[in-house]
């Protein structure tokens, strides 16, 4: 039972099972330690969640991160190394609620060369990061010397069905054009972070020329603004985008 026969939101994850390594473990939620680096679970069999980052599921980079070993033997991600493409990652709820990862590739990295941006940062797929050390043990530092990051996608069925599902948020209103400036009425919803701004061509194609943040002023210049039509949508915190709201601009008037 994968649970995503509404409109889904991201899961808080309490379990992960990875049948390649015969792992199955219980998440804490870990947040940043005073450096700014991901905190660690306490517990060197359990995973941990970056709870300040993507919900697992949402389109971004949720990261798990989890020991490789420990003064006494292995821990929770000795084997991830022996993970491989094709490899499941599985995450659940605490309503039973699952979702099935798919690995795409690994990388290990010198530990202070991570390309944090890439395992952290915002992307248009739903995927999840693992992270545990490898490399030679660093006594001096207490540390290993590279950083083990298994990149996996949300499985191709899962995604659709969540689409399918997604309540898209409302449209923005009243989109008019006046000279360079493109205005519109914002979408009265606490969930709407942001706006595209959409430009049709006098050959009729169609292209994204701007981005706006809901706290922002809702407008957009542009100087080629005579010449053509335009649309906006708005993007909710789960990264669903609104159907386009009226056309208007040159060939509207």
């Amino acid at each position: 039972m994968n649970g995503l026969t509404s409109a889904f939101q991201g899961m808080d994850p309490v379990k992960v099972e990875i049948p390649k390594i015969d792992v199955s473990a219980s998440i804490e939620n870990v947040g940043t330690l005073l450096n700014g680096q991901m905190d660690v679970p306490k517990d060197d069999q359990n995973i941990g969640w970056f709870q300040p980052g993507v919900k697992v599921g949402n389109p971004g980079n949720a990261v798990l991160a989890g020991h490789v070993d420990n003064k006494t033997g292995p821990a929770v991600f000795y084997n991830l190394k022996k993970l491989e493409a094709g490899d499941e990652i599985k995450v659940k709820d605490g309503e039973g609620k699952e979702l099935v990862f798919i690995v795409k590739r690994k990388e290990s990295y010198p530990r202070d060369k991570a390309p944090l941006n890439e395992i952290f940062g915002s992307a248009g797929g739903r995927n999840l990061n693992l992270i545990t050390c490898t490399g030679t043990f660093d006594r001096d530092n207490r540390t290993h010397e590279e950083r083990l990051v298994v990149y996996t996608e949300l499985r191709e069925d899962l995604v659709e069905q969540i689409e399918t599902n997604a309540q898209k948020p409302d449209a923005p209103t009243k989109v008019e054009v006046n000279g360079n400036l493109v205005t519109w009425h914002a979408v009265r919803n606490e969930k709407i972070i942001g706006y595209r701004v959409y430009r049709q061509n006098s050959n009729g194609t169609k292209e994204q020329v701007g981005s706006v943040s809901s706290l922002d002023r809702k407008n957009y210049m542009d100087p080629d603004s005579e010449s053509s039509t335009y649309s906006v949508t708005s993007v909710d915190m789960y990264g669903q985008e609104s159907h386009f709201a009226k056309w208007s601009g040159k060939s509207t008037r």
